[in-house]
């Protein structure tokens, strides 16, 4: 019985990884098949709307290694159990692939992510789709959330859902991976490359994501107002930009969020 139920859950998986690589290719007809089959074997459940999620580790290797492979499969499966419908989940390359019968609810998902085993991950989560045979779309949110989660673990968690993501939609589509630092704005590179620049660039970041409000943003840093006055002013100098200025503002935030996601704050 034992070899049974083992060579029977060898078989789902594999007809689960074969049903979701068609779901998700360039061919129109194979994933409108793969969608019929999908319902009609029982391997994921009828609904209004369909999500993806993936999970890869957070250093993107070119094959998961079998320590990263186990974090991604223990959390396919703890992702799909928590869920009462039936969701259909596979190890695809280097990623794997979850497809649920409803919208990705971002707290949950933070709170399964959150679980022994699990750290090494980062999950993004595609917009809702009316038909299976529309979730290649969701795939695609759900790589480029994965990507700004990576980018900015600190700003999003271990998570990323693509309706949270604002801005970041428009920019992590930028060709991010040839991007350098003589391509930022003049101001932002000088910020980064000058002393303590990662720490300033911080301060600049949170008061900028404050509207500019310092009482919010002293609060937020867990420090003195007087002392966010002093980094404020060491940024102007730095800078050579007044950050009364709302056009310079919107230049330096938007040049600071393009660095994050390119990963280039950590390599200046």
């Amino acid at each position: 019985m034992l070899a049974l139920r083992s060579l029977q859950r060898r078989q789902s998986s594999d007809e689960s990884r074969r049903l979701l690589s068609e779901l998700l290719s360039d061919d129109a007809a194979a994933r409108e098949a793969a969608a019929a089959e999908l319902l009609e074997s029982g391997l994921v459940s009828s609904a209004a709307r369909y999500s993806v999620m993936v999970f890869r580790p957070a250093q993107q290797p070119t094959r998961p290694s079998g320590a990263a492979r186990l974090a991604i499969e223990q959390a396919l499966s703890v992702i799909a159990r928590s869920t009462s419908l039936k969701a259909c989940g596979a190890v695809l390359g280097n990623e794997g692939v979850l497809l649920i019968p409803r919208p990705v609810n971002a707290e949950r998902l933070a709170s399964l992510l959150s679980g022994p085993g699990l750290e090494s991950l980062r999950a993004g989560a595609g917009g809702p789709r009316e038909s299976l045979a529309l979730v290649r779309a969701s795939y695609r949110e759900a790589v480029m959330a994965w990507r700004v989660a990576t980018a900015d673990p600190v700003g999003y968690g271990m998570s990323a859902r693509w309706e949270d993501l604002g801005i970041d939609r428009l920019l992590i589509q930028l060709p991010l991976d040839s991007l350098t630092v003589e391509d930022l704005p003049v101001a932002v590179q000088r910020l980064l490359q000058a002393p303590s620049g990662e720490k300033l660039a911080d301060t600049l970041g949170a008061y900028l994501d404050h509207g500019a409000d310092a009482q919010a943003t002293a609060r937020d840093l867990v420090i003195h107002r007087s002392t966010l006055y002093y980094r404020l002013g060491r940024i102007n100098d730095i800078t050579q930009c007044d950050l009364a200025d709302g056009r310079v503002r919107r230049e330096l935030h938007t040049g600071l969020r393009v660095a994050t996601l390119a990963g280039l704050r950590a390599t200046v």
